[in-house]
């Protein structure tokens, strides 16, 4: 850091084609910085080093403008190369941080945050993950949460640099739970875009009008063609989207106000199948993400889709149907339970609540990042059998705890 608190890396470049990370030196760990292009060498220029200096890292330290206020937008971004470099979009890790990509989000207009969720499908998940690079034209924070991928999915991610929440396989409900915990509770985006691995943008800004139809609506899913009832002119975009009566499930947006009031999806749905139904109606319920009617005291859900620039790959599934009929009886069991609520915590009982936390604390801390600290029920008999000095000693356990053992991170209970 120098003296005004804006963060300098030193990197070796090299020749670097497409959008593919940089490869630094010693200091470059954890975190993405990304810029409208990429560093580029010409044929004639020999490995040169390279420093960028960064106003928002940290944020707090940034050097002041003129008008007493922090530069937060990518003109205060500052570059300095050495000639016969050319400046396009950048990937660059800091030592100790977070993974970000990109980052900083601009100082004015929506969070986007995407969660990629993905089992056993390396080569796809790389896939997506270069082509959400390449397309993606405006900042966003992006995660990875793989559910127990035994194909180095989760080392091949990392060695590029790319933030993964991995974590035992648990079931598409429970993934999709670690991205939008991570996205809205620990990042604060605006808009979470949650994307299956097998799917993929073909259009440049393909993420536009997924912001848009997520602040418009609340709640946006992708539109299937052999779904769609009713498609306005305009084929499905955020301004103009499809009604559709059934949804798939690949890619989900949701706007930050609306999670605040229907939270995650179901924790009990197990693999695979209807977690997402159920997900999007709780949206409905709450009058986002499409239109109940009413149809001779029937009610049929509609939903809002949209096509927004991505595409299916065909793959081969995960899920049996087994799974699929396990998790129809949960799903058919919820909607009928009377008085039922909208909003769900990504665990059902205080095991799986446990068992969450630990796994997004073990992810925090590879990136050095606090977990807000918890307390449980004090118990003095409790407290000195796992803290067998205290015990051994003349001091009360309450005075002990809370003169040292809350700084210690001692347990309670």
């Amino acid at each position: 850091m120098d003296c005004f608190g804006a963060a300098r890396i030193a990197m070796t470049v090299g020749t670097c084609r497409g959008n593919r990370s940089l490869r630094g030196g010693e200091t470059a760990e954890a975190i993405h910085l990304a810029a409208p292009g990429l560093f580029r060498r010409r044929p004639d220029q020999p490995r040169q080093r390279l420093a960028i200096a960064h106003p928002r890292i940290p944020a707090i330290m940034a050097p002041m403008t003129a008008n007493g206020k922090r530069p937060m937008n990518w003109s205060a971004m500052s570059i300095q190369t050495k000639p016969g470099y050319s400046f396009g979009p950048l990937n660059v890790r800091l030592n100790g941080g977070m993974t970000i990509s990109p980052s900083p989000q601009p100082k004015t207009g929506p969070r986007l945050g995407i969660a990629i969720t993905t089992f056993n499908r390396r080569e796809m998940v790389l896939d997506l993950v270069h082509t959400i690079r390449r397309l993606t034209t405006a900042p966003y924070d992006l995660v990875i949460c793989d559910d127990g991928s035994s194909d180095g999915t989760v080392e091949a991610l990392r060695a590029e640099g790319e933030t993964v929440i991995a974590g035992k396989n648990r079931g598409v409900a429970w993934n999709k739970n670690r991205g939008i915990f991570f996205l809205m509770a620990i990042r604060g985006c605006d808009v979470a875009v949650l994307l299956d691995d097998d799917v993929l943008p073909t259009e440049t800004a393909w993420q536009a009008n997924w912001i848009d139809g997520a602040l418009e609506f609340g709640h946006i899913n992708l539109a299937f063609p052999d779904m769609i009832e009713q498609n306005p002119p305009g084929t499905c975009t955020s301004k103009n989207p499809g009604l559709s009566t059934g949804l798939g499930g690949p890619c989900i947006a949701i706007s930050r106000s609306t999670w605040c009031i229907v939270g995650y999806m179901d924790s009990r749905f197990g693999r695979f199948g209807h977690e997402h139904t159920e997900y999007t109606n709780r949206f409905l319920r709450a009058g986002y993400g499409g239109i109940i009617r009413d149809v001779d005291g029937e009610q049929l859900n509609y939903y809002f889709v949209i096509q927004g620039g991505l595409i299916i790959k065909s793959a081969p599934t995960n899920g049996n149907s087994d799974q699929i009929f396990e998790n129809q009886l949960i799903w058919e069991g919820l909607e009928s339970e009377n008085n039922k609520p909208l909003y769900r915590s990504p665990w059902i009982n205080k095991e799986q609540q446990n068992v969450f936390i630990s796994e997004i604390k073990t992810f925090l801390n590879e990136y050095n990042i606090t977990f807000p600290k918890q307390f449980g029920i004090f118990n003095n008999d409790k407290y000195l059998s796992r803290n067998t000095d205290v015990k051994n000693s003349t001091l009360d356990p309450w005075n002990h705890f809370f003169m040292f053992g809350m700084k210690e991170n001692r347990e309670i209970s």
